[in-house]
């Protein structure tokens, strides 16, 4: 019984270790760059489909 409850421990113990440590080393990973670029082509297609409609908006007149 009492090896029982120490694999239960270290069982647990191990998952909580790696959950805290794959993340992190994950986006050590994963190159910051790339996810930067990303970011920054979502986000330019986000601002120039707001200026389109901004545009749009300004030809019909509603907007000044």
């Amino acid at each position: 019984m009492k090896f029982r409850h120490f694999v239960f421990v270290a069982v647990i113990g191990m998952t909580l270790v790696f959950g805290m440590a794959v993340p992190s080393s994950l986006y050590a990973i994963v190159p910051t760059e790339r996810i930067r670029e990303t970011t920054d082509e979502i986000r330019a297609i986000v601002n120039s489909g707001f200026e389109d409609l901004m545009k749009r908006l300004r030809e019909k007149g509603e907007m000044k």
